[in-house]
């Protein structure tokens, strides 16, 4: 791990700036690449040991949370290289190219995941029965997912060979051209298709999910307090019967109120289900939040490195600053992985499950 790229090391020789900041930055950056990997893997084994997570419920948000892990496995591999070094020139350019795909593979499929769980909740709150048939069939999950495949693929290989885009040395990152309006027409199609299509629609399906959860818990809490005063008259009138029967009547108003507060254990259990469905809603609501604050702020060091061919003396004027960049991009990707640990349905009788192991091993 102490060893430097090669671009690192071209700029050391020109640059007197290469210094024990430099040093540190690396070995920093190197420490978040593991914390990344380590994130997703620790998810990936609390899946593995959760069967709560493992309903078909919870498929989707699942599905994007995992496919973050294409791209800090992309940023793992060149902790040590910037470019493949094999003795094998083809080899190299094979491993490049397939680089080149999985890092704007990684973007799009992020973008859709999430999109695609916008919808599916979407459906959840406002089209009940559509989600239900949705649930019956694994198959009906699955083929989403594959469609969500499809046009992560499908849409940078449009622009890579429709503008005839090449991967860079540095990292073999995607949408490179000598042509400086390539680069730049490659760059607004992509930041168009991953952040201001798909965007806009998640944060809309949100609020309007939101406003539905918020509108229900008012209803809700409405709801409980004219029980309450139907409880509380109820019994005030009972004590007032045992003293005066004869001077006390009941108007049509005061019949309303008694007759809910006798259906009031019948309605009880139905406004238990319905605040546990909210919470649950409001859940998902807030893991949604997490997931697309990950996708916004990553993509701004994206839009930074899909440019650097057209930024004039990229590596000089962002030499100290891309260590420090790719620290927060692991920090913006591994929020996701870690909220959907938090936001686990039952997290303390999981946690406590998982004291109960180790503590008797």
């Amino acid at each position: 791990m102490n060893n430097i790229s090669n671009n690192s090391q071209l700029l050391a020789n020109k640059m007197p700036e290469f210094d024990l900041l430099w040093s540190v930055l690396i070995k920093v950056d190197i420490g978040f690449r593991c914390w990344g990997v380590s994130s997703h893997l620790i998810f990936l084994l609390v899946l593995i040991g959760s069967r709560s997570l493992q309903k078909r419920t919870f498929l989707f948000a699942n599905h994007a949370t995992l496919v973050n892990t294409f791209y800090v496995l992309n940023m793992f591999s060149y902790i040590w290289n910037d470019h493949p070094s094999f003795d094998d020139a083809n080899l190299n350019n094979v491993l490049c190219s397939m680089s080149e795909i999985s890092w704007i593979f990684s973007s799009y499929i992020r973008s859709y995941s999430l999109l695609l769980l916008a919808v599916y909740r979407y459906l959840a709150t406002f089209k009940l029965a559509t989600f239900k048939r949705l649930n019956k069939s694994k198959l009906n999950l699955t083929a989403l997912i594959c469609l969500c495949w499809l046009l992560a693929f499908g849409f940078p290989l449009i622009a890579k060979y429709s503008l005839g885009t090449t991967n860079s040395y540095t990292f073999c990152l995607d949408g490179y051209s000598p042509d400086a309006h390539k680069t730049i027409i490659y760059y607004v199609y992509v930041y168009t298709t991953v952040i201001l299509v798909p965007v806009p629609f998640v944060i809309a399906i949100y609020f309007k999910i939101n406003r539905k959860l918020n509108s229900l818990a008012v209803g809700t809490r409405q709801q409980q307090q004219v029980v309450a005063e139907a409880n509380k008259k109820k019994t005030s009138r009972r004590s007032l019967e045992s003293q005066q029967l004869d001077d006390f009547e009941l108007d049509e108003n005061d019949l309303n109120m008694s007759w809910r507060s006798e259906t009031s254990h019948e309605n009880m259990i139905s406004r238990v289900k319905l605040n546990k469905k909210i919470d649950k809603q409001r859940t998902f609501s807030m893991q949604f939040i997490f997931m697309c604050i990950s996708l916004v702020s990553s993509s701004f060091v994206l839009t930074i490195f899909q440019l650097r061919s057209v930024i004039p003396n990229f590596f000089s004027i962002f030499y100290y600053w891309r260590p420090v960049l790719r620290c927060y991009m692991n920090v913006a990707l591994s929020i996701v992985p870690w909220t959907s640990i938090y936001f686990h349905p039952k997290r303390s009788e999981f946690i406590q499950k998982l004291k109960n192991k180790i503590f008797t091993k």
